[in-house]
């Protein structure tokens, strides 16, 4: 039971979150951050559930990006932690930017995604793999959460295949949103 009443409450947090980032009642506090910092503290705080594969990082620490700490590093984290789940043996993260936007890549050697599929990682409550369970596949909201907080960022979320195979996922966000009013 207390199982159960955990996952009710992942859910309900997962389900209030998204519904947050939907309706417009989000407010976003942009400070400067060290990209790479925020990369080893997503992947130690999740060490046990990537400790089976290879996780290559290529990030510059000196490299500063402006982002909403919380909001980045939940979508952040939930990118990694889907490529965990269907990555062979490897994750890569690597870093880009020009002077218009940053961009963050999460590449895995899984199967990648047909690309008439894509589009429909990023709806609520969709999976494409129907055969998981709720233990192992989430509730189906972790990309919408990603989707919306690049949106807030002034960005996107683009699905690529991966040098290896795999699904490449960019988190790409605008230099210039936090200088922008959201409402």
């Amino acid at each position: 039971m207390e199982g159960d009443v955990e996952e009710l409450n992942t859910l309900v947090d997962e389900v209030l979150t998204y519904g947050k980032l939907e309706g417009g009642s989000l407010e976003l506090n942009f400070k400067e951050l060290s990209i790479s910092q925020l990369i080893d503290e997503i992947l130690q705080h999740n060490h046990l559930l990537l400790q089976h594969l290879t996780v290559n990082v290529s990030i510059d620490p000196a490299d500063i990006v402006e982002a909403d700490e919380h909001h980045i590093s939940r979508a952040l984290q939930n990118l990694i932690l889907n490529a965990s789940k269907y990555a062979a043996s490897t994750i890569t993260v690597s870093f880009s930017q020009d002077s218009e936007r940053w961009q963050l890549d999460i590449e895995d050697d899984g199967p990648g995604i047909p690309f008439e599929d894509r589009d429909k990682v990023f709806i609520p409550f969709q999976r494409l793999d129907n055969s998981r369970t709720r233990a192992s596949g989430g509730y189906g909201l972790g990309l919408a959460i990603v989707q919306r907080i690049a949106f807030w960022h002034g960005g996107a979320v683009l699905i690529d295949e991966s040098e290896s195979g795999g699904a490449k996922f960019s988190f790409i966000w605008s230099r210039n949103q936090h200088q922008k009013t959201v409402s």
